[in-house]
């Protein structure tokens, strides 16, 4: 089974359990609950977004597109997109040095498998892949990260590229985040 329909899979069944739930648990029973949720926070709420995405990404790199979603859900496009870039465009400059720094033994915790010289050669050859990965929820953006740091990618090509190509990625998966909003707490 290929990493996209696992991934749309994960989806589907936390959706639908979601929905399930929704009269138990209050949170993901309507909107007016789930800004309840985040009221606390005030204007910070879209900062604490970032910092979640921050930490999830740096610490436990797992695949963050649950937040994303949730920031469209709760602060629509325009407001969920900046939080959820903000906080993966800093988590991938973060783990990219990080393995810049600390080398190959970073990588190697998440890919034990992980050898430098075939990956950099890959990607001298197939940067678009690379690209094409942040651009799309296809890939965790955090390994790439920190893969990309051992390479020999220049800084400078590294962060408008990422940037650009994580405002996509953010783009898709806040935009879906908001649509759920709109069919499930109409």
């Amino acid at each position: 089974m290929s990493v996209v329909a696992v991934v749309t899979l994960i989806l589907l069944i936390t959706m639908s359990i979601a929905y399930l739930l929704g009269d138990r648990v209050a949170v993901f029973g309507d909107r007016e609950q789930l800004e309840r949720f985040v009221r606390p926070y005030g204007s910070f709420g879209p900062v604490m977004i970032a910092i979640l995405v921050m930490i999830e990404s740096v610490i436990a790199p797992l695949p963050g597109g649950v937040l994303p979603v949730l920031a469209g859900a709760l602060y629509g496009v325009p407001g969920g997109i900046m939080a959820s870039w903000a906080g993966n465009f800093a988590a991938a400059l973060i783990a990219f040095a990080i393995a810049r720094y600390f080398g190959e033994r970073v990588v190697r915790f998440f890919m034990p498998t992980f050898s430098k010289e075939q990956y950099s050669r890959f990607v001298e050859k197939n940067q678009w892949f690379f690209w094409l990965s942040f651009a799309f929820p296809t890939a965790p953006s955090d390994v790439l990260s920190f893969a990309l740091g051992t390479s020999t990618m220049r800084w400078a090509h590294y962060i408008p590229a990422v940037g650009a190509s994580l405002l996509l990625r953010m783009a898709l998966l806040v935009s879906f985040g908001e649509s759920l909003a709109d069919i499930f707490f109409i």
